[in-house]
């Protein structure tokens, strides 16, 4: 199909032949890919991939949205459990810097019950009272680290599996 555009003095201004979508798909059938080319372009692209994550994160919906249509199927992505653990991490943050936080206020409480419990005369269940509350302390500023020691073991257990 042609489209022509002729001014008033017959003068040919605009030309232009339209071919269907089915001719483009048999020229590109007669033509031989370079296969150097399409080497380097899929190494550039992969490089791309693996330096930039907004990148990879397109990347991986686009694979899954291809797939689903070429398929005709839905197609999930599961993020790694590296990552799907620090998304876990960030949104719990709050609740267990709260838990944290409470604590101090919790363990300078039972050390007046404890003392209090002195000051009535039961001095063996006062000082327990107290001893615990003092080992609950120290063991609850240790939280942060013995997590951050098991999470480093998993990691390199997963690694190695």
């Amino acid at each position: 199909m042609e489209i022509s555009i002729i001014n008033k003095d017959g003068e040919v201004i605009f030309d232009k032949k339209i071919r269907r979508y089915k001719d483009y798909i048999e020229d590109l059938k007669n033509k031989v890919p370079d296969e150097d080319k399409l080497r380097k372009m899929e190494y550039k692209f992969l490089n791309l991939v693996k330096k930039d994550k907004m990148v990879a994160s397109y990347y991986k919906i686009a694979t899954g949205v291809g797939l689903s249509i070429l398929t005709n199927s839905t197609y999930v992505y599961a993020d790694t459990l590296g990552g799907f653990s620090n998304k876990l991490k960030v949104i719990v943050s709050p609740i267990t810097e709260l838990l944290a936080g409470l604590g101090y206020p919790v363990t300078y409480m039972m050390i007046i019950t404890g003392f209090i419990m002195i000051i009535m005369g039961k001095k063996s269940k006062g000082l327990e009272v107290i001893k615990w509350a003092c080992i609950g302390y120290i063991g609850l500023q240790f939280v942060p680290f013995l997590l951050g020691l098991l999470e480093m073991i998993g990691v390199e257990l997963r690694k190695s599996l």
